[in-house]
């Protein structure tokens, strides 16, 4: 009879280890630019997952923030912002970036964000607006830019960019403004890169902030950085708090 009386422990056993066991899934990297209105981004350290302060990698970048987003003014033809990160990519399995992007109408000036090689010396993948294009896309190295049917700057409004690198399927997706209630739509991406060596894209060790102005005319022209976030898990941006509201509810 003694095993008959232990059977509801056991199983409460059970039931309370297999909640406690990690989903395995997690934000590796946040970044909401929830700083004071006017502070400047260089020294900044708020967020999660990084492993340095943001600071002016290149070129003269005029940088504040306004309503918990950073906006960025570059002062001459080219500015980075660079911060550290240290992120080895799954063999198998897909990592996922998020941010909101407003070019306020500038027309095809690079403006996006990159991940780059730990010495920041190359990109790998670059999501936003690409030089002379005129679509929001993707840039994979070796392979060259992905657009969007999503006009860049027909709309001075924020977009979702949201990147999938599939390390199984051997691609990468954008995705702009999905829906983070409903599983991935992989299947409807709005850019994809496919048959990709996924042995370049193994180890991310910075992010930089890419704000180019290739017409002089429009230098001092604001760019609008807002919500980094970079996960494992699709359902994560279900979980965050600052993903709820669509990015032109600010």
């Amino acid at each position: 009879m003694k095993p008959d009386r232990l059977k509801p422990i056991s199983l409460a056993f059970l039931i309370l280890s297999a909640f406690a066991q990690p989903s395995g899934a997690e934000i590796l990297v946040s970044e909401t630019f929830s700083y004071a209105d006017g502070d400047k981004l260089d020294n900044q350290d708020g967020g999660t997952g990084w492993t340095g302060p943001w600071f002016v990698h290149k070129g003269q970048v005029d940088t504040t923030f306004e309503k918990g987003r950073l906006i960025v003014n570059s002062k001459t033809n080219s500015g980075y912002s660079k911060r550290t990160i240290n992120i080895t990519a799954p063999q198998n399995g897909v990592l996922y970036l998020c941010v909101d992007l407003d070019n306020q109408h500038l027309p095809q000036n690079p403006f996006s964000v990159a991940l780059r090689t730990e010495q920041g010396t190359k990109n790998l993948i670059v999501v936003g607006q690409g030089a002379g294009r005129k679509y929001w896309g993707v840039y994979v190295t070796g392979r060259g830019w992905a657009n969007t049917q999503e006009p860049s700057y027909a709309e001075a409004k924020p977009q979702r960019l949201v990147l999938a690198i599939d390390y199984t399927s051997r691609q990468v997706r954008l995705y702009m403004n999905p829906d983070f209630s409903a599983a991935e739509p992989s299947n409807a991406a709005d850019a994809v890169v496919s048959d990709l060596d996924m042995e370049t894209l193994t180890a991310f060790g910075c992010v930089h902030l890419v704000t180019m102005n290739s017409n002089p005319d429009l230098i001092n022209e604001p760019r609008i950085y807002d919500n980094l976030f970079i996960t494992d898990s699709w359902a994560d941006f279900a979980t965050i708090s600052d993903l709820k509201a669509s990015p032109e509810s600010k």
